[in-house]
């Protein structure tokens, strides 16, 4: 498992378990942004807050860097993360890391989303 953080481009900082590496993308699992709470400290929180969904396609024109993180964020992430999943155990939460990234691997039908198409229709002019 490849814990990583990326740099977007609009600023925002995430953390995220790499799970493919694509031409023109990333497939990431389970992305936490990362920000500070008023006494300055780092905080976690959820990159999609209002989905259920785990996986995300990241397009690389969109990243500035992705790097691995520190022992300390790896186990502070995972710990979050395992939080939302209870009544799982740390050990469950890998698990089930390891098998949707298996399945989605075996899977010929699994076609991540292209988002680029909004992108090229016309604005709506109010």
């Amino acid at each position: 498992m490849e814990i990583r953080q990326f740099k977007l481009l609009n600023g925002d900082d995430i953390i995220a378990v790499m799970n493919t590496r694509y031409d023109g993308h990333y497939i990431i699992e389970r992305p936490v942004l990362i920000g500070n709470d008023m006494y300055g400290r780092l905080v976690f929180s959820h990159w999609f807050p209002l989905s259920e969904q785990n996986m995300f396609k990241l397009y690389k024109n969109r990243c500035i860097q992705h790097v691995p993180i520190s022992k300390d964020f790896e186990e502070a992430y995972i710990k979050y993360i395992m939080e939302e999943e209870q009544p799982y155990s740390s050990d469950d939460v890998l698990r089930r890391i390891e098998s949707l990234r298996e399945s989605l691997l075996q899977r010929d039908e699994y076609e991540p989303v292209n988002d680029d198409e909004d992108e090229e229709k016309e604005p709506t002019i109010h």
